[in-house]
């Protein structure tokens, strides 16, 4: 009977490891084959956004091509602000992302009210 407590156990933790595992991975594969990054846009340049993820910042390419949606409306790259919650949609190519959609929306906490 302890042996099997142990076995189950041990078959608990090891579920759990994975599924936290798999919880925190910032980058992961979506439907269709494109990965999706999730995170918090650390900065835009005319040719990319770069996210802070759970892991660390990814940076996503960004082309003629790439829709942006800011609140469930269409929106464009010029609208995307640091601090804002991000989901991209992308394509790995030669070992670097090129997002096809970008989904923004919700700011980062709110300034302080000033007294």
């Amino acid at each position: 009977m302890a042996k099997a407590m142990a076995t189950s156990r041990k078959a608990i933790i090891i579920t759990s490891l994975l599924a936290m595992a798999l919880t925190a991975c910032s980058v992961v594969w979506a439907h269709g084959g494109e990965k999706h990054v999730l995170g918090k846009i650390k900065s835009v340049s005319t040719d990319s956004i770069a996210v802070t993820t759970a892991t660390g910042t990814v940076t996503v390419l960004v082309n003629a091509q790439t829709k942006f949606m800011h609140d469930g409306k269409p929106s464009s790259a010029a609208g995307l602000k640091v601090g804002e919650r991000v989901v991209i949609h992308a394509k790995e190519e030669h070992e670097k992302l090129t997002a096809t959609e970008v989904k923004s929306g919700g700011n980062a906490a709110p300034a302080a009210k000033k007294k």
